[in-house]
């Protein structure tokens, strides 16, 4: 086990802090990612004097605020990739909080990443879910758990945030760590546009795959640009652009249609962490450039991903409208957003889409393209409180078999039980709400 973070960044960065919630009964184990890994269980050492809380800032809900990994803590890395438990008690920034997770928030997150990352989607993994013994108060008395996330990096826009409140010469050391960890060595400038085009590939894929964040804070966006922190996050059964299912985003500031702009807010704001650094390499309005350029990235790959699920290799002008013609018609017809392009790929083809079938099917020239970027099943909500509530009651199984359900997502030979594909009923999506899990 390494501790670049631990090495390479100033204490400001970091609190050293011994995690008081670990492991003790494992639910769910990720074998195969542990044999990618090399890595035994036992090596973990979670008495380590090496472990850290970062710290960092973020403009959560579009305010900003100091933060920091409240009830997380980073065991170290290994072969670039950094181990982060989750739930692991306080640490000097839970602001009054406990500091630890429940079992279902972390089956939750073990699920959904997991999920992401077969769906091709870009994320943080998950290692394990562990209960601990210690009981969590929420609402009521819930079994306290932990969960191990993997990820690329934990430094997160907010990150450069809380560097920018400590002074410039912070700034310069966060970015350098950050783009000789990742990037090759990159300009902070350089920096921004790459966060800027992969960041544009990482909404397009949420957009066309129906999922839902749910929180979008900055301190939630990875420097990686990896998906990270599954708290409230969902996947949209009927297409409507609308929808939004986190409890705390009572005006829908991150409901699925806002998710490419709220992207583009971060950027904004991460821009402006760094804004005297990137101003001794290039001009305000190159900045700006790049910040606005980030709608046309976004929208041409939208586009790209939305024609892939139509099976149009070489699109022509104006075949954009198809798309749009589309979601439209799904919207009007609130019909199941996955279901409606997997019966699509199959030919299956739905009455209310009559008229754009007959537009469509001339120009779809690849079906193998479709199943490629169609899933037949997501988690979706209603499965997943159900695998939940049987894990809080010491049933794993619905786990084990969610779980490799999931993990081929594009798998178009093998029979899937119905109830993985069934959407949630209209009159429950709109009760239905997500929780952060803290």
């Amino acid at each position: 086990m390494n501790y670049e973070y631990l090495e390479k960044l100033s204490p400001t960065f970091y609190s050293r802090v011994k995690p008081t919630e670990i492991p003790l009964e494992y639910v769910k184990v990720n074998d195969e990612l542990l044999n990618q890994l090399g890595l035994g269980l036992k090596e973990i050492d979670y008495s380590s004097e090496d472990i850290i809380a970062m710290a960092y800032s973020g403009h959560q809900f579009g305010y900003f605020t100091r933060l920091g990994d409240g009830r997380a803590t980073l065991i170290g890395d290994l072969d670039g990739v950094e181990l982060h438990l989750k739930g692991s008690g306080k640490t000097p920034y839970s602001r009054g909080g406990d500091g630890k997770a429940t079992l279902g928030s972390m089956v939750r997150e073990y699920l959904i990443s997991e999920a992401m990352y077969a769906l091709g989607v870009p994320t943080t993994r998950s290692l394990f879910v562990a209960k601990t013994g210690n009981a969590v108060i929420r609402e009521s008395v819930e079994d306290g758990a932990v969960n191990l996330r993997l990820a690329k990096t934990h430094v997160r826009f907010g990150t450069f945030g809380y560097a920018k409140e400590m002074g410039k010469e912070s700034v310069k050391e966060l970015l350098d760590y950050i783009s000789n960890k990742l990037y090759g060595g990159i300009s902070p400038f350089n920096l921004l546009k790459k966060l800027s085009e992969e960041g544009a590939k990482l909404m397009a894929k949420w957009m066309g795959i129906g999922f839902i964040h749910g929180v979008m804070n900055t301190d939630n966006m990875s420097l990686a640009v990896e998906t990270i922190d599954y708290g409230p996050c969902a996947f949209m059964d009927i297409y409507n652009p609308e929808t939004v299912f986190s409890s705390i985003d009572t005006i829908g500031r991150y409901k699925y249609s806002n998710q490419p702009k709220i992207y583009q807010w971060n950027l904004a704001r991460f821009a402006e962490y760094i804004l005297d650094v990137l101003l001794e390499e290039v001009s305000k309005e190159e900045i700006e450039k790049v910040l606005t350029d980030f709608s046309k990235i976004y929208e041409e790959e939208f586009k790209r991903g939305f024609f892939n699920k139509l099976g149009i290799e070489n699109p022509e002008e104006n075949d954009d409208e198809l798309i749009y013609e589309l979601l439209n018609t799904m919207y009007m017809n609130k019909m199941d957003f996955t279901n409606t392009f997997y019966k699509l790929t199959i030919g299956e083809y739905q009455k209310e889409l009559e008229r754009f079938v007959e537009k469509w099917e001339p120009k779809c020239s690849s079906r193998e393209l479709m199943k490629k970027s169609n899933p037949v099943v997501i988690p979706r909500n209603e499965i997943i409180e159900k695998i939940i509530k049987s894990a809080e009651n010491g049933n794993y199984k619905p786990l084990e078999e969610a779980t490799k359900i999931f993990s081929e997502p594009y798998n178009y030979e093998i029979e899937i039980d119905e109830k993985y594909k069934r959407p949630m009923e209209e009159s429950a999506i709109l009760k239905f709400k997500t929780y952060c899990g803290t």
